[in-house]
């Protein structure tokens, strides 16, 4: 019953069972790793106070979510403006194809908050990606305390919460090779 080509059919159907299992872990876990919205705490809380106070609330937490949509070769928004010594979250969508990150190395930030993330690809071997092993951060197994460094594979969303601690512009990008040399990139400027 066995022919040489048995041992192959089996080999084939074992991979295929490991990359379905390791597909269909990704989306609970994206999901589970997304901070859960506050407003319905704040609003909870602020049942003695009024409606324009809670809108207040709301408004301020928006301005200082900036959501960033990965796409191939682009950012968008590519201009960013901060204001020192405010909480900022950044939220980045990847609704491209490949995967993506987010790295800014030269502001000096104190990171509040970094959301689970995948490894970067350059940077797990192909038995971690095949076995499923993932690291907790961006940034190795900790998460970098002074660096803006968001990774995500296609259709994830990441975030993380910093303040940043000093004013000036600088550039961020995508780290993937050829990514930034394409166009990849953009500023953030951080004012008084």
């Amino acid at each position: 019953m066995f022919n040489k080509r048995t041992p192959l059919y089996f080999l084939s159907l074992l991979l295929l069972a490991i990359l379905v299992a390791c597909g269909s872990e990704d989306s609970p876990e994206t999901k589970n790793n997304e901070e859960p919205e506050s407003t319905e705490e704040q609003q909870s809380d602020g049942d003695d106070q009024s409606d324009s106070k809670s809108n207040d609330q709301d408004a301020t937490m928006d301005k200082n979510t900036i959501e960033i949509v990965a796409t191939e070769m682009k950012f968008e928004p590519s201009t960013i403006t901060l204001k020192k010594g405010q909480e900022y979250e950044f939220v980045l969508k990847n609704e491209g194809q490949v995967f993506h990150d987010f790295v800014e190395k030269e502001l000096d930030v104190e990171m509040t908050f970094m959301s689970d993330m995948p490894d970067h690809p350059d940077k797990t071997s192909m038995l971690d990606r095949l076995l499923g092993t993932k690291k907790a951060y961006a940034h190795g197994d900790q998460m970098d305390m002074k660096t803006l460094h968001m990774n995500a594979e296609p259709g994830q969303t990441v975030s993380i919460k910093f303040i940043p601690k000093e004013t000036g512009t600088f550039e961020f990008y995508c780290s993937v090779a050829g990514h930034k040399e394409a166009g990849m990139k953009g500023t953030i400027t951080v004012e008084e």
